[in-house]
Parts: C-alpha cells; sequence; structure tokens
C-alpha cells in the first residue's frame, strides 16, 4: 500500500520562505541519503556483490536552492564473473561454478578459468566462430560479464522498497525538520 502525502503550504506553517526551501531541502537530503543506503543494504542481500562494489556504482546529488529535485544515479559497466565466488571443476565434469544470487549457483560446463599473460584473470569461453590468431587451428576466448549493478538496483523489487521509503518516510522527516527548524530558528 503506497500512502500519498502532501507538503504543507506555506500559508499552513508561519515559516518564512527562505526557511521553508531550507525545511524543504533538509527533508530531501535526508530521505534520498536513507533510500541510498537501503538500495545499497537490498542489493547486497539479494546478489553475492561488495559494498565497495555498489558503493562506487552509486551517487547522489542531492537537492539544492536553485533545483529542489534529488537524484540517485546508479550506473556502472557489466560486472566479470570472476568476481562471484568461482570455483572450477577438473575431470568429467568439468566447468565454473558461480554464485550471483545469494543462496543460488550458476554452473556453465563450458567456461573455466584462466589467467592471460598479462596476470589477468577471468572466467572464460570459447568463441565458436572465431579463431586465434596466433594458431589458427584453436578457437579464441572470450570473457564472460554478468548484469551490473545498476541492473541490480533496478529490479522491481528493490524499487519497490525503495518507493515504500520514500513514501513512508518523508511526511514524518519534513514534519521533524519543521519541528527542528521552530524550535532552533535555523
Amino acid at each position: 500500500m503506497i500512502s500519498k502525502f502532501t507538503i504543507p503550504s506555506m500559508e499552513q506553517i508561519d515559516v518564512d520562505a527562505k526557511g521553508y526551501k531550507k525545511i524543504l531541502l533538509r527533508s530531501l537530503t535526508k530521505v534520498s541519503a536513507q533510500a541510498e543506503t537501503l538500495g545499497n543494504r537490498l542489493v547486497r542481500e539479494t546478489y553475492n556483490v561488495s559494498r565497495s562494489e555498489v558503493d562506487k556504482a552509486i551517487t547522489v546529488r542531492p537537492a539544492s536552492v536553485t533545483d529542489p529535485t534529488v537524484f540517485i544515479n546508479v550506473h556502472g559497466k557489466m560486472l566479470p564473473l570472476i568476481m562471484f565466488s568461482p570455483s572450477q571443476k577438473v575431470g568429467r565434469r568439468s566447468g565454473v561454478i558461480v554464485k550471483i544470487k545469494r543462496g543460488g549457483r550458476t554452473v556453465s560446463k563450458a567456461m573455466f578459468i584462466a589467467q592471460m599473460k598479462s596476470g589477468h584473470i577471468g572466467i572464460f569461453t570459447r568463441m565458436e566462430e572465431k579463431f586465434m590468431k596466433t594458431n589458427p587451428n584453436r578457437q579464441a576466448i572470450r570473457e564472460n560479464y554478468t548484469i551490473s549493478v545498476a541492473n541490480m538496483f533496478g529490479s522491481r523489487p528493490i524499487i519497490e522498497a525503495l518507493e515504500r521509503l520514500l513514501t513512508d518516510k518523508f511526511p514524518a522527516i519534513l514534519e521533524n525538520q519543521l519541528q527542528f527548524y521552530l524550535s532552533s530558528g535555523s
């Protein structure tokens, strides 16, 4: 259930225009920080990704006097599979096991873990249509990637949880900031 809220008008409260903007900006900044924290936590609870990786992908632009809009921007490239706790099976049933989501695992018999001459370690597969330049009898390899942090953050359950947080918390935060402004005068 999504509750609706309205921002009180200046006639409803005895605050000057500058004070009203300050209250609104502080409230928006506080609720955006809480939304960023919740999104970060939900991504890490759902997917097997580190906090530092999620932190690198999220930027928050707070509200300002000229633009009272808060942006939570989640960006980034697709993540290499090597980041997701890989283990390689050797023998008759060779392949690689990775854990992208918490509690689950993905097995691929066509993948293998290799270290390149440069020292880079990754999970690779052979490409059927392309062959190596140095050894034309052997198939070329390519590194495997999975979803990005932005795709993780944009999943339906996480977006719905963020919308619930915003609609539930913003009125209380706005009220709190109003009381603080009226009691201290700043």
